[in-house]
Order: C-alpha cells, then structure tokens, then sequence
C-alpha cells in the first residue's frame, strides 16, 4: 500500500514540476512522459534509500 501512496503522490508532484517548468521554458507540456518519468525515478529513489537505511541500521547491532 505504501508503494500506491508513493506513485500518486510522486505524479501529482511531478506533473506540478513538470507544468512549471515547462512554463519557465516555454516548452509545450506534456503529462504523459512526465508522469512516467516521476514513478519510475521515485520508486527506484525509494526503494534504493530504504535499502541503504536497512544496512546502515543492521550493522549498528
């Protein structure tokens, strides 16, 4: 359920990056690749710093 959470927010942010800046370099906006794009980049970004955080914390113990 967490990784559903993350996809929904990870394109709603990121079509909002995505509009501004395709507004500040007055790029036509298109929703698709960006949406794409955010999931992929946010889930990989994810699922590698939970990775890192597993194995920072087991070698404490």
């Amino acid at each position: 359920m967490k990784y559903v959470t993350l996809i929904f927010w990870m394109v709603v942010l990121g079509e909002v990056l995505g509009y501004i800046a395709s507004a500040l370099e007055t790029v036509p906006f298109q929703p698709g690749p960006v949406a794409i794009w955010t999931t992929i980049v946010g889930t990989l970004g994810t699922v590698i710093f939970a990775k890192i955080s597993a194995s920072a914390s087991d070698s404490k113990k």
